[in-house]
């Protein structure tokens, strides 16, 4: 079996090159040309079917490149590039198009306003079999050589099967696997060794400092790492935190792990961290202001100097009620906490509760023992030299009429459509690359 543009790996790049591919060849009136997805799964676009939750978090709404290029960890210099040629209004435009509207939320991520994955990953179906995509499931592939004139490759499949093909387009998704880094040794690519990337982290809880909390979430936080090895852009993260029965995750726990994914690794996934629960009381004033005016108001017509103190945050769902008595009993302060807020009126009381209770607000210490992947995502730092790449086509510099896209590559992002747009722009562009050059 012969065909013009092979590509192994039927994720979300798979799909994007393919159909990428196929339209251009099309359109330059090479209709017999075949361009074909080999998937070893029977499962074509998994990812796209369960990230998110179930609706897919297809790409963000920042435009601004540097913005937006600072949301990577690992390939800064490449997002830069390759979204300059294809951004995310490329992407959202692309799905208009194909009749799937995206929405924003409040945080700027996009999904579909159908909130279904099954929207998205329909839609890449329909437009490669509009395009004429070959899509071949259970086709693993077990190696690939150059062909004898130099012009092509040939793929191996585990049924003995062998396919020429013209070019070749490599997005077999992350290379934690050693058949996937055999491939790409086939190819002439060493990888940069792979390590967790968005992770949860697990907690020493000795002394139950959060325990019985689990399923809370804090809107706003601080984190810092405490450990030599985090450079300045690695220590700190701001922004939403749940509370898990094993430790924390959350938006601020994810950048931090993403940011420090390779020396975590390296200590052990054991540092300590320090947590500011509400970055938003501005010093010790701050704090006894706001404890001062909890007397005076009332919650569901009930006055709240009737209710204990640690029944009623100073600060409302910014600091969950939960999470304010538990800090208050951190604080040595449980005999207080039984106390009814009609004792705060007193300026005086207020501010030497608000002495007793800052550290324990805005420097609690806790301790990281461990992690685990956020099943959602399953990123990983490492891949493909991006030095063994050229950036403005995705061609390997080291193999002729070979391209590479999506989570193959040593680039990675946060949480929040990152790594679709990472997928979507160098599958864009190799499947562009690839096309052309039959031309």
């Amino acid at each position: 079996m012969a065909c013009q543009v092979c590509i192994v790996g039927g994720g979300a790049a798979g799909f994007w090159a393919a159909i990428t591919a196929a339209d251009i060849l099309r359109a330059a009136g090479r209709t017999s040309a075949r361009v074909t997805i080999l998937e070893k799964t029977g499962k074509l676009l998994h990812k796209v079917r369960i990230s998110g939750g179930g609706r897919c978090n297809v790409t963000t709404a920042l435009r601004e490149p540097t913005e937006l290029a600072a949301r990577y960890p690992r390939g800064r210099k490449l997002l830069s590039k390759v979204t300059a040629l294809f951004n995310p209004e490329d992407t959202v435009q692309w799905f208009q198009r194909r009749g799937v509207e995206l929405k924003t939320e409040a945080d700027g991520r996009m999904f579909p306003v159908s909130n279904s994955s099954e929207t998205v990953a329909t839609c890449l179906e329909q437009a490669a079999a509009e395009a004429g995509v070959d899509v071949r499931s259970g086709a693993v592939v077990v190696s690939a050589e150059t062909l004898p004139d130099g012009k092509g490759h040939r793929v191996h499949l585990g049924d003995k099967e062998a396919i020429d093909c013209e070019r070749l387009i490599l997005c077999p998704g992350s290379v934690q696997k050693r058949s996937v880094q055999q491939l790409l040794a086939d190819v002439g690519h060493d990888v940069q060794p792979p390590v967790p990337s968005l992770f949860a982290f697990h907690l020493d809880l000795d002394g139950a400092l959060l325990s019985g909390l689990a399923g809370l979430t804090v809107p706003e936080t601080q984190l810092q790492v405490m450990h030599p090895e985090a450079q300045s852009k690695e220590a700190y993260s701001c922004g939403p935190l749940l509370i898990t029965h094993q430790g924390i995750t959350g938006p601020a726990v994810l950048r931090l792990s993403a940011f420090g994914a390779r020396w975590m690794q390296q200590c052990g996934y054991c540092f300590p961290i320090q947590v500011n629960w509400a970055p938003f009381v501005c010093g010790l004033d701050d704090c006894t202001s706001a404890i001062t005016a909890v007397p005076e108001g009332r919650d569901r017509r009930t006055p709240v100097r009737r209710k204990q103190i640690g029944d009623v945050s100073p600060w409302g769902e910014r600091l969950p009620s939960r999470l304010w008595r538990r800090l208050l009993s951190l604080a040595g302060a449980d005999a207080i906490a039984e106390q009814r807020w009609s004792k705060m009126s007193d300026p005086d009381k207020a501010a030497d509760l608000a002495k007793i209770v800052m550290p324990a607000i805005t420097s609690h210490h806790l301790k990281v023992c461990g992690r685990s992947l956020n099943k959602q995502e399953f990123v990983t730092a490492g891949g493909i030299y991006l030095s063994d790449v050229d950036w403005s086509s995705m061609a390997s510099t080291k193999s002729s009429h070979v391209y590479f896209a999506g989570e193959v590559l040593d680039a990675d992002g946060l949480t929040g459509g990152f790594n679709f747009q990472l997928c979507w722009s160098t599958a864009f562009l190799a499947g562009r690359s690839a096309a052309a050059s039959l031309l």
